[in-house]
């Protein structure tokens, strides 16, 4: 299984190196050869909550004794790694010359759909000098149109509370970038790799750009 690190601290000398606070992902699935060229188009699909873990309880179990108030402020907080997940991923991807739309009620039109699904959250604490980072985990299927899985990716990112991160929705928020960010990168090396194919077929029309790139 492949591992890719995202740091967003500082960058080491290691292209695998780990940070307190990133994100990452392993590889669990690659179709070959590569069905991605860079003229791909993806549509990311609201993130799917089913079966979720709140640290050691399921989330039935996390809210049953919380208030209304609170329970609707928490599916609040879900949404916001939803919002900031299919933000970024893109705005990230269309730095690197990949279409991403995001999901809309209608049948996709692009070629293959992205499909997240969070199986486990720790919203993490910020009370003065006692502090606990935020997780959330992900896997993301990448499918076509008729849902032939392609690709399977699991995705892990953390935010350290902090000033700048009081809250679960802010440490969210921050997780949701991060999701997006990795699974960005892992986007732009898949349709570098299928431009190969591109290439052979001596198709021209093809341009992928690179400034954005990380």
């Amino acid at each position: 299984m492949f591992r890719r690190t995202i740091a967003t601290l500082f960058v080491a000398t290691s292209a695998f190196a780990v940070t307190a606070c990133g994100a990452s992902y392993d590889v669990v699935k690659r179709a070959e050869p590569n069905p991605f060229s860079c003229r791909t188009s993806f549509t990311v699909m609201p993130i799917s909550y089913e079966g979720l873990q709140v640290g050691k309880k399921t989330e039935d179990d996390y809210l049953f004794t919380k208030s209304e108030k609170t329970k609707a402020a928490w599916q609040a907080d879900k949404r916001v790694i939803d919002r900031e997940f299919s933000r970024t991923l893109v705005r990230n991807a269309a730095e690197t010359g990949i279409h991403v739309d995001v999901w809309v009620p209608v049948v996709p039109s692009s070629q293959y759909v992205i499909q997240p699904k969070v199986y486990f959250v720790e919203p993490g604490f910020f009370a003065g000098p006692a502090m606990h980072a935020s997780e959330v985990m992900m896997t993301v299927v990448i499918a076509t149109r008729d849902g032939l899985v392609l690709d399977e990716v699991e995705l892990d990112a953390k935010t350290m509370g902090s000033i700048a991160h009081p809250t679960t929705r802010s440490r969210f928020e921050s997780d949701g970038e991060k999701l997006a960010e990795a699974l960005a990168e892992y986007l732009e090396t898949r349709v570098k790799e299928g431009r190969g194919r591109v290439a052979a077929n001596r198709d021209q029309s093809c341009t992928f750009a690179t400034a954005g790139a990380r």
